[in-house]
This record gives structure tokens, C-alpha cells and sequence, in this order.
């Protein structure tokens, strides 16, 4: 991959809370980083709220469209390769919480928001993008997941219906890691989990141990311009407590 300034980053969801994280991360970095989302609102709330921490937005390029929708998705690519002529790097941080009292009381609509909204959003995105970054070597896919994922714990009852779609997207990572080894593909695909609350902008009642959004983010830049993982996921307590997941053990174990 090119260096971090040279670098185009799309991040996929860096409107919302953990993303904004992102995106903050990338800018410091001096990458130019595209942010998509349907609500022009919610683009203008984050120019907004990243201006307002200092951080310039000359390189911020944010698109109006729907990712998570084959034809929005596509167009969103067609304007991104007209306009930069490649992609270098993608962080997906799609989907949001959903908690509910009951699985079985989950209205039918409700289950295919959220499963369209975090699963499908998720494959309609790497199907979009993958073939792009597959054009050069060196580029990277991350999918940011909840702790269920990797893990299949339930820390929350009311957290059911965003623990199936968790582990539906640990297993996307998995298996578009797989084929892209099959394929002899040089794309690194990988997989980020926060292990501890997340301090985001519309948080204020915050534990000091938490971990800021922009730390994260820094850990997803990392993990962007490392050539030594893939098909792996990441779990991150802070930014110098990363752990990896160990499928045969179950655990957690440091990097």
C-alpha cells in the first residue's frame, strides 16, 4: 500500500458514532477518506463534529448514497474510481444496536431492518469494493463486528438480534478471507472488535477506562497498513492492548 498520505480510505458508516472514530483516525494520518451515507444531515453533523475537535476536513470527502444497496452501492463506486481512480482501503462500520426485550416478540419488520441494515450491508459492500482493491496489491477490507461475532456470547438478553447479525458477519470475514486465499488474491480481509465500551461523541456519561472512539480508530489505521494479518480478528481493549481471537482455543490471546 502507499503511504498514509497518499492513501484513499472509504469508510463505509464513518457518519455514525465508532466510524467518526475512523475517519478522525485516517485525517490525522493526512489519508483522504470517503464517507458515504443515505442522510446529508448526518454527513454535516460529522464535518461538524470533527471541525469542532480541531481536526481539518480539506481531505474529508463525503458522498450522498446507499451502501448497503446493490445499485447505491455501485454508483457510490463508479463516482469514487471517476474521481480517485482507485480505492486503497476499506473500513466497514455498519449497523448500529438494536436491543429488544424478546427474540420471538421481533417483528418480522424489524428483523429484516436490522438484518439488512448490519448483515446484507455488509456482503452488498465487500461485493462491491473487494473486486476493487483486488486490482492492486497491498490493499486491506476490515469489518468492524460486535464482541457476539467472533465469540457467540450474549452478554445482553436484549442484545439477541445484534448477536445473530454479528455472527453472520464473522462468518462474511471468514469466508471472503477464504476465497480470496483460493483465488490468489493479495487483498488482506480482517476483522475489529472493541472489547470494552466505546466513548463516542454522544456519550457523556463515560467510565475513564472506556475506550475513545479515536483510539480505536488508530488501531483500525494500524491494522490497515499491516501486511502481516488476514483472515484474522482483532479484538481492542486499548490502543496498546491488542488481542487476537483464537478459534481453536476460544480466546483472547495477546498480540
Amino acid at each position: 500500500m502507499t503511504n498514509r498520505k497518499d492513501t484513499i480510505v472509504l469508510v463505509p458508516g464513518g457518519a455514525g458514532e465508532l466510524g467518526a472514530g475512523i475517519v478522525r483516525a485516517f485525517l490525522n494520518g493526512d489519508a483522504t477518506v470517503i464517507v458515504p451515507s443515505r442522510s446529508q444531515e448526518h454527513l454535516d453533523d460529522l464535518h461538524t463534529h470533527l471541525e469542532s475537535t480541531g481536526i481539518t476536513t480539506d481531505r474529508l470527502i463525503t458522498l450522498v448514497g446507499n451502501i448497503g444497496q446493490i445499485d447505491g452501492s455501485e454508483a457510490l463506486r463508479d463516482t469514487v474510481l471517476e474521481r480517485f481512480g482507485r480505492v486503497d482501503t476499506v473500513i466497514a462500520s455498519l449497523g448500529g444496536p438494536q436491543p429488544v426485550e424478546r427474540l420471538t416478540d421481533v417483528p418480522i419488520e424489524m428483523w429484516d431492518r436490522v438484518i439488512d441494515n448490519f448483515m446484507t450491508a455488509h456482503f452488498v459492500a465487500a461485493r462491491t469494493f473487494l473486486p476493487v482493491l483486488t486490482e492492486r496489491d497491498g490493499r486491506s477490507y476490515t469489518l468492524i463486528n460486535g464482541l457476539s461475532g467472533p465469540t457467540g456470547e450474549i452478554a445482553d438478553p436484549a442484545a439477541g438480534l445484534m448477536a445473530v447479525a454479528s455472527a453472520g458477519e464473522h462468518m462474511l470475514m471468514r469466508a471472503l478471507a477464504e476465497n480470496a486465499e483460493q483465488h490468489g488474491e493479495s487483498v488482506r480481509i480482517n476483522e475489529l472488535v472493541p472489547l470494552t465500551p466505546v466513548i463516542t461523541r454522544s456519550k457523556t456519561d463515560t467510565d475513564p477506562e472506556w475506550l475513545p472512539a479515536e483510539e480505536f480508530g488508530s488501531v483500525a489505521v494500524a491494522l490497515a497498513m499491516d501486511h502481516d494479518h488476514h483472515g484474522k480478528t482483532l479484538g481492542v481493549y486499548s490502543q496498546s492492548d491488542v488481542r487476537r481471537w483464537n478459534v481453536g482455543s476460544g480466546e483472547w490471546t495477546p498480540l
